[in-house]
C-alpha cells in the first residue's frame, strides 16, 4: 500500500493540472529534490494501475489515467486498507509500527520519510527511535546512521529471525500490520508443512510445531529479501535419513511455490528448528539413531549432585529421571545454541500446580546456565520441573497411601463385602485394609493403621482418627471417605519444626548479622562443626536464598549432619536479604540419612512460604502453634 507521503503528493496531482516541483515542494513543505525522487517512487508504483505521471518542461508535472478500471482498483485497495490498519498514535504503538518497518525493510529510510509514515515530528521520531533500540539491543541488532542516507539495522541475520520470531510469537507485537495476509499465509504453510510432515512420519508436540510453521514463515520473507544466513549442514546432529528428506521436500516445495531459492544453509536453518522442537520419547517411532552425548549426559549428572547439595534430595540413582533429562537437554542444547525461543503453555499451571518441582528445575537449571553462559526462560524451566514432579510423583505414590481398619457390627460376611468395597472404590489411597468387630477392637494393634472407618459407634478410646460410614457405601460416604483420604497428614512435619527451634523476635539488623545469631543457635543445640556459619555464607555467595513473600530459607553449602530440622526465626523488621527484603527466616538443615518424607517436606514448606495471608498471619502472631497450625489448614 502506499505511505502516507505517496498518498498527499498523488492528492496533489489528481486535479490533473500541472504543477512544478517548486508548487510541489511549497505545498508538501519539502525541498524539491525531495519532490522528485518521491515523483519517481510513486511513478513505479502507479504505472501497474493504468496510470502514468507526466513530465513536460516548463509545465511541470501532471497525473494521467489511461486505464479507470486499474485505478479505481488503486484507490479501492487504498480505500480497504485505510478502514483495517490503524495510524499509531501512541508512544508504545509508535515503538511497534517502527520496530516492524525497520526488521523488514530492506536498506536505508531517512528520519522525514518516518516522519511521514506517522505524521508525527522529528523530535517524536528521534524519541521513538531511542524506544526501539532498547529493544534490538536485546537482541544484538543495532541501528546505523549514515548522513544524507538515513538510518538501517545491521545484526546477524540469525538475531534478526530470533527478534523477528521472538516479536512474532511471544509478544505479537506486529498485530495489525497486514494481518489478514499474514494469517493466510502462516494458514497455507501449515497446510504444506502438515503434508510432509505426515508423508515422513516426524513427531511434534502441538506448540512445537505452530514455532516451527513461523519460523519458516519468517525464513521464507528473509529469504525473499536475498537475507539468508550462515550455517552448514553439518552443524545439525541427530537428525536420521528420513528427518532430513522432510527438510530437502519441505525447501523443494516452498522453492516451488514462492519462487525464491534453499540453500544449502537455509535448509540447514529448517533442520535447525526440527532438531530444536522435535518431540523425544514419543514410543514406537523414536529414532534408533537418537545418539545423547557424553557433556549431556554429564551436565545431567551434575544437576542431580546440584539438588542432593541444595534440598538433600537423592534422584542420582534414578535411571528413568536421569534418562528423561537427558532426552529433553538433547533439544534445549540446540536451542541454547543457536537462541531459538519456545513457548510452554503449561506455564502457569505448572508454577501454581507443581511449586517445589518448579523451585527444583530452577535450581537444577544453573547448572546448565554456568555451561551455555546463558539465562534459561521460564518457559525452559517450566519444561524441566514436569520431569522433576514426574519423578517427586512417583517418589510420593510409594509411601503415600494409607493403612485402614473397617469396623462392622453385622458379621464377617459384611465387612469383608465393605473391605472388598473399599479396594475398589479407594485403590489409589489405600495399602493395607484390616477388618474385625466391636469386640476384636480392644486387641486390635492401631499401631498399624491411620484411620478407623466404622459402621457401629465405639465408645471407648481410640489413638487414630475415626470415621463414621454406612454399611452400604453410599455417595455421601464415599465423598467423606476420599476426603480423609485425600488429605495431606502433616504429623511427619513434627520431625523437622520443633518449639525449640522457633525465635519470634530474633536480633538482627543486616542478612550476616541475622545468620551469624541462628547459626549460633545450632552451633550451641546440635552437633554441627564450628565453621557451620561459614557454609551457609558460601551458600549465600553462590546465589541468593530469598524466596520474595518477605521469606528466605538459607541452608549450608554441603551436608554436616545426620538429622533433618528448620530453625524459624520472625524479626522484629524486614530487612534487606538479595532481591527482596525478609522477615521470615527458615534456616534448613537437611541430614545424610535416607529420608522418604523429604519431598513432601518441601512440598508443604513451599506452599506456605508461597502464601502471602499465611505468612503475614505468621508475622503477626509469632508463635510456633500458628505455624503448625498453618500447615494444618492447607493440608486439607
Amino acid at each position: 500500500m502506499l505511505a502516507s507521503y505517496l498518498k498527499d503528493l498523488l492528492m496533489c496531482l489528481e486535479d490533473g493540472k500541472y504543477k512544478t516541483a517548486k508548487e510541489l515542494a511549497e505545498r508538501l513543505k519539502i525541498s524539491e529534490k525531495t519532490v522528485r525522487t518521491r515523483l519517481k517512487e510513486l511513478q513505479f508504483i502507479l504505472q501497474k494501475y493504468g496510470t502514468v505521471i507526466e513530465s513536460k518542461p516548463r509545465f511541470g508535472f501532471k497525473l494521467i489515467i489511461t486505464d479507470i478500471e486499474k485505478y479505481n482498483e488503486l484507490e479501492r485497495m487504498e480505500s480497504e486498507f485505510n478502514e483495517k490498519t490503524k495510524i499509531p498514535n501512541t508512544a508504545e504503538e509508535r515503538k511497534n509500527y517502527l520496530l516492524a518497518y525497520l526488521l523488514n525493510h530492506n536498506g536505508f529510510i531517512r528520519l522525514e520519510e518516518l516522519c511521514d509514515f506517522l505524521y508525527v515530528s522529528k523530535s517524536t521520531i528521534t524519541a521513538v527511535l531511542k524506544q526501539v533500540e532498547l529493544v534490538l539491543e536485546q537482541y544484538r541488532i543495532h541501528v546505523e546512521r549514515r548522513p544524507n542516507y538515513g538510518i538501517r539495522i545491521i545484526g546477524n541475520e540469525m538475531d534478526i529471525r530470533r527478534c523477528l520470531g521472538e516479536l512474532f510469537i511471544k509478544r505479537n507485537l506486529l498485530v495489525g500490520l497486514n494481518e489478514e495476509y499474514k494469517e493466510k499465509e502462516l494458514k497455507k504453510l501449515a497446510d504444506i508443512i502438515s503434508q510432509y510432515v505426515k508423508e515422513f512420519n516426524v513427531n511434534f508436540v502441538e506448540t512445537a510445531f505452530e514455532n516451527f510453521i513461523t519460523n519458516v514463515y519468517i525464513a521464507r520473507g528473509r529469504i525473499a529479501h536475498k537475507k539468508n544466513v550462515n550455517l552448514e549442514k553439518s552443524d545439525i546432529h541427530n537428525l536420521n535419513e528420513n528427518e532430513w528428506a522432510f527438510v530437502i521436500k519441505l525447501a523443494e516445495r516452498l522453492e516451488r511455490e514462492y519462487d525464491i531459492k534453499y540453500r544449502d544453509s537455509e535448509e540447514a536453518y529448517i533442520a535447525l528448528h526440527l532438531a530444536g522442537r522435535r518431540m523425544v520419547g514419543s514410543g514406537e517411532h523414536d529414532e534408533v539413531n537418537f545418539v545423547i552425548r557424553s557433556e549431556i549426559d554429564q551436565l545431567v549428572i551434575k544437576m542431580l549432585d546440584k539438588v542432593f547439595l541444595d534440598f538433600g534430595l537423592d534422584f542420582r540413582n534414578s535411571f528413568d529421571l536421569r534418562m528423561s533429562l537427558n532426552q529433553h537437554i538433547v533439544p534445549l542444547d540446540i536451542r541454547l545454541r543457536y537462541e531459538l525461543p519456545i513457548e510452554n503453555t503449561l506455564l502457569i499451571e505448572i508454577k501454581d500446580n507443581y511449586k517445589f518441582a518448579y523451585l527444583v528445575a530452577e535450581i537444577a537449571s544453573t547448572v546448565l546456565e554456568d555451561y551455555y553462559k546463558k539465562k534459561l526462560s521460564e518457559d525452559e524451566i517450566g519444561f524441566i520441573a514436569l520431569l522433576f514432579a514426574l519423578a517427586l510423583e512417583k517418589h510420593n505414590a510409594a509411601i503415600d497411601k494409607y493403612n485402614i481398619l473397617i469396623v462392622c457390627s453385622s458379621g464377617k460376611g459384611s465387612s469383608r463385602l465393605l473391605k472388598y468395597k473399599y479396594r475398589q472404590e479407594f485403590q489409589d489411597y489405600l495399602d493395607q485394609i484390616y477388618v474385625c468387630d466391636l469386640r476384636e477392637v480392644e486387641t486390635f494393634d492401631f499401631s498399624k493403621v491411620n484411620y478407623v472407618f466404622t459402621t457401629i459407634a465405639i465408645m471407648h478410646h481410640i489413638p487414630v482418627p475415626i470415621i463414621e460410614v454406612g454399611l452400604f457405601l453410599t455417595e455421601k460416604d464415599m465423598l467423606n471417605v476420599k476426603k480423609v483420604l485425600g488429605r495431606k497428614k502433616t504429623d511427619f512435619l513434627e520431625q523437622y519444626y520443633s518449639e525449640n527451634a522457633f525465635f519470634e523476635r530474633l536480633e538482627g539488623t543486616t542478612k550476616e548479622e541475622v545468620l551469624m545469631n541462628i547459626c549460633n543457635k545450632i552451633i550451641k543445640d546440635k552437633n554441627v562443626p564450628m565453621d557451620f556459619y561459614q557454609l551457609v555464607a558460601a551458600r549465600e555467595e553462590l546465589g541468593t536464598t530469598d524466596f520474595g513473600n518477605r521469606i528466605a530459607m538459607p541452608h549450608p553449602l554441603k551436608t554436616v549432619t545426620n538429622e533433618s530440622y528448620v530453625y524459624v526465626a520472625i524479626l522484629n523488621q524486614p530487612i534487606p536479604w538479595g532481591k527482596s527484603d525478609v522477615q521470615v527466616v527458615f534456616m534448613t538443615v537437611i541430614g545424610n540419612q535416607p529420608d522418604l518424607n523429604l519431598p513432601k517436606f518441601y512440598e508443604f514448606t513451599i506452599e506456605l512460604i508461597q502464601n502471602k495471608e499465611a505468612i503475614q498471619t505468621l508475622i503477626e502472631s509469632r508463635n510456633f502453634e500458628t505455624l503448625m497450625s498453618l500447615f494444618q489448614e492447607q493440608s486439607v
